[in-house]
């Protein structure tokens, strides 16, 4: 009998044909959706599942589950991970072993939801809103100059509202500045080499995760935020693999390039703004004021 089992074992690992997954005889269906007739787990007419029953509280809590794909894959552990293995999560979320861990976007937009919520009902700083961004006017300026700060200004306001109100976009807008300096800085790494510009982005997606939670538990810890650097540099050590200095003098040139291509790209915006309210006639800046 031993024999017999180990033999049956051993015919189960055996190449099979594709008819012996998509095809079972010995169960007959009737699909609801298109009337068809067949055999297996799937209708080949219209697709639709076989075991296709009634809603109950169960199949209503999985379906709502299922469109984070929170039926199948943990948060808490990709967030844990996140915390103190974010290099290794990356490496093996590059390499293939996606199924136990939460997609980035996903997970960056299910994090900005939860942190909202924190932020608005537990955080006692939610009573205190910013006040608006002052408009530093130089007196000196022209009439047309002064006009056009005082709508740049009001632009940069509603920006910065929208980056609150969708901090998890915000925060991938902003971190989006950080994947070219990752792929030029690191992409001659040994222990991960040829690292690819969209693998940068998905780095940044899942760094953005942990740096919103950072956020979140500053409002109660003054201070904490300083963890965003040591987050980045056990990431890109973790993943890439070189020494602690050779991680830290890289991360630190990948934040400062990061930000001077913020400053830059915001300089260009304003640029265009500028041509904007020219061109539509909003305003009318001589060249002697700009």
């Amino acid at each position: 009998m031993e024999l017999l089992n180990r033999l049956k074992r051993w015919h189960q690992t055996w190449p099979q044909s594709l008819a012996t997954y998509t095809y079972d005889a010995s169960t007959e269906h009737h699909c609801p959706n298109c009337g068809h007739d067949y055999a297996g787990n799937f209708c080949p007419n219209c697709g639709q599942k076989s075991n296709m029953q009634r809603f109950t509280w169960k199949s209503m809590l999985t379906g709502i589950l299922d469109v984070w794909d929170l039926s199948g894959r943990s948060v808490p552990s990709t967030l844990l991970q996140l915390c103190y293995r974010p290099g290794y999560l990356l490496r093996d979320y590059f390499q293939g072993r996606r199924q136990s861990y939460f997609p980035p976007i996903k997970l960056l937009l299910l994090v900005s939801l939860l942190t909202l919520s924190i932020e608005y009902f537990v955080s006692p700083y939610n009573g205190e809103k910013e006040q608006p961004r002052e408009e530093r006017i130089n007196p000196e300026d022209g009439e047309y100059m002064k006009e056009y700060k005082t709508l740049f200004y009001k632009q940069l306001d509603r920006f910065f509202e929208w980056g609150d109100e969708n901090s998890g976009w915000g925060a991938l807008l902003f971190h989006s500045c950080f994947i070219l300096p990752t792929f030029w800085l690191f992409r001659r790494s040994r222990s991960y080499p040829k690292i690819t510009v969209p693998e940068c982005f998905f780095m940044q997606a899942y760094l953005c995760s942990a740096m919103l939670i950072c956020s979140c538990v500053s409002g109660y810890l003054r201070g904490f935020i300083l963890m965003y650097l040591p987050i980045f540099y056990l990431a890109y050590h973790q993943l890439f693999g070189y020494s602690r200095w050779g991680t830290v003098w890289r991360v630190l040139l990948t934040i400062l390039i990061g930000l001077c291509f913020t400053i830059f790209i915001g300089i260009i915006i304003g640029m265009l703004y500028a041509v904007y309210l020219d061109l539509t006639g909003v305003i009318t800046i001589p060249l002697d004021e700009v």
